[in-house]
């Protein structure tokens, strides 16, 4: 009788404890379920997982990625569109921490455009190196700002800074005054100083000076004090200027250039030829300054031309940019890889219906 009891007993507990298990098990299902639906799209990322085709799939989770601010989707998203994704959605809500999830290739182009467009130099902070300096380099010239220079870890690259702020300085007050204070350094570093500071402010008559200068001479280097002086000496027609200049060479172009060369030849000079200025940073070893130079200005001038004469790895986020500001998807035909130019079609249609 005992036993029967036992027997009785024990599988009444089985049996409550597999009713308990299953309540536990429909609790967790419904937890799961709201957790799910409380992110942001929830349910219509729901619909999006469930589209076969991979590229429609890709396309409604990125859609929905952007309309909510939620970078977690672009994490399900695979390969390139994935990236596509973190890029547009930290470029879209300028959130520099967003740039964290790609590779080092593209969240260096991604930092910099959201530092830049926040003017937060700190958030440079993300990349090491000589992306970090030319990040903070950027935001110091833009917003005139020497202190950022002198934040700058790498002491050569906050000299280069500051310098190209002096250079600035002395080129829009057309003061040649200003010049004496400048390094008499020449080398790539000088180049990239002087590139930095005439790019920075559009100072489109010193740079076709410059490049001139660059074309025409095999060295292809000029000190930040020389150039300051050939720079003012050449566009205000003043022999003395050019007579401030150390290098012989260079003083003798520049003295020719201020007697022979209507001041109207650069003045009248509104834009910079870009194939120029990249082929004269091509002879000095700064092409991928150059080119971030072009693409710079080619999204201000908002010149679709400008963007062909950059090289292929430029081009494609150069037409995407305008694209997206001009809201025009026609223009994302120009874009030759095919997963941005599927971004650049998809990021418009979404600008257009939102």
């Amino acid at each position: 009788m005992k036993q029967r009891e036992k027997t009785a007993k024990t599988a009444s507990d089985i049996e409550n404890n597999i009713k308990l298990y299953a309540i536990v098990a429909a609790l967790l299902v419904l937890i799961s379920i709201s957790a799910f639906l409380m992110i942001p799209g929830g349910s219509r990322l729901n619909k999006c997982v469930s589209i076969v085709l991979s590229q429609d799939r890709y396309a409604c989770m990125s859609s929905l990625a952007l309309s909510t601010n939620n970078a977690s989707i672009c994490g399900r998203i695979n390969g390139s569109y994935g990236a596509a994704c973190y890029l547009n959605l930290a470029e879209t809500y300028a959130n520099a921490t967003i740039c964290g999830h790609l590779s080092s290739s593209d969240r260096v182009s991604c930092v910099m455009n959201v530092s830049y467009a926040n003017q937060n130099y700190h958030e440079c902070g993300m990349l090491y190196g000589e992306n970090e300096s030319a990040c903070m380099q950027r935001i110091a010239l833009n917003t005139y700002d020497p202190s950022i220079c002198n934040d700058i870890p790498n002491m050569s690259a906050a000299t280069e800074c500051l310098t190209s702020l002096r250079i600035v300085d002395a080129l829009v007050k057309n003061n040649a005054s200003y010049c004496s204070s400048l390094p008499t350094n020449s080398n790539s570093s000088s180049t990239a100083s002087i590139l930095a500071a005439l790019s920075s402010h559009n100072l489109s008559r010193s740079m076709n000076i410059y490049m001139d200068y660059l074309l025409s001479n095999e060295n292809g280097t000029m000190t930040p004090k020389d150039f300051c002086y050939y720079s003012i000496g050449v566009s205000a027609m003043n022999q003395s200027d050019c007579l401030m200049i150390s290098n012989q060479s260079t003083q003798e172009s520049c003295s020719s250039q201020a007697v022979q060369i209507n001041n109207s030849t650069y003045a009248n000079m509104t834009g910079i030829n870009y194939t120029k200025l990249i082929n004269s940073c091509i002879s000095t070893g700064l092409n991928s300054t150059c080119s971030s130079i072009a693409l710079a200005h080619a999204l201000v001038d908002m010149n679709m031309t400008e963007c062909s004469q950059l090289p292929y790895n430029m081009s494609g986020t150069c037409y995407m940019s305008i694209a997206e500001r001009l809201n025009n998807v026609s223009d994302c035909s120009y874009i030759r890889n095919a997963s941005l130019n599927y971004l650049c079609v998809l990021s418009v249609n979404y600008n257009s219906s939102s």
